[in-house]
């Protein structure tokens, strides 16, 4: 039968959402960092990517049974609000870092990595509030991936190990929430569009 939903899944260490633990699709997706399921009444498909050559792309499956719940199920008003919170969030600690001597600006370094990495190509017709999401979510990453750079060991350099490395951890969490968030709501509208 025809699966009900379409699900972008972004696992990482230590958060691998929906998919079982100690499965061979939960080592799989966490080995390449997404999946895609196919939910239907009884069962899920879910499929791997696996990049075998420059040029090949090959997809493992794994069928599921009972189907896999989305645990998270962020929606994207939701995503959106959350990431205008992690933008404050994100920015805050990104300022709060010592000055590089000799580095570029890292508000420019960031509008520019937020450029690229906001390039998202989405389906014609896809919601405005899923490319504002998107946007959001680039805008995030690259505050992440400046600040990471400009201080690798940034709760240990600023005295606050824990913390610091828990509201970095906190911040990715939220930027794979709604990235997922946003695919998955074009999906499922894709999905629900009359042939």
């Amino acid at each position: 039968s025809a699966p009900s939903a379409v699900r972008l899944v972004l696992p990482a260490p230590g958060d691998a959402a929906a998919l079982p633990a100690g499965t061979d699709l939960e080592r799989a997706a966490l080995m390449r960092g997404e999946a895609v399921t196919f939910d239907g009444d009884g069962a899920s498909l879910a499929l791997v990517p696996v990049q075998e050559s420059s040029d090949v792309l090959v997809w493992n499956a794994f069928r599921m049974t009972p189907a896999l719940v989305d645990r998270d199920g962020a929606g994207l008003a939701e995503a959106e609000y959350t990431m205008r919170e992690a933008v404050r969030d994100a920015t805050a600690a990104l300022t709060a870092l010592p000055p590089t001597p000799g580095a570029p600006s890292a508000r420019a370094t960031v509008a520019e990595l937020a450029g690229y990495l906001g390039s998202t190509p989405l389906p014609p017709g896809a919601s405005a509030r899923a490319h504002r999401v998107l946007d959001t979510v680039a805008m995030v990453e690259a505050i992440l991936l400046v600040a990471g750079e400009r201080q690798p060991d940034t709760g240990i350099g600023l005295g606050s190990a824990q913390r610091g490395d828990a509201a970095y951890a906190s911040l990715r969490r939220a930027v794979r929430v709604a990235r997922t968030a946003a695919i998955n709501a074009v999906a499922q509208e894709a999905l629900c569009a009359p042939r």
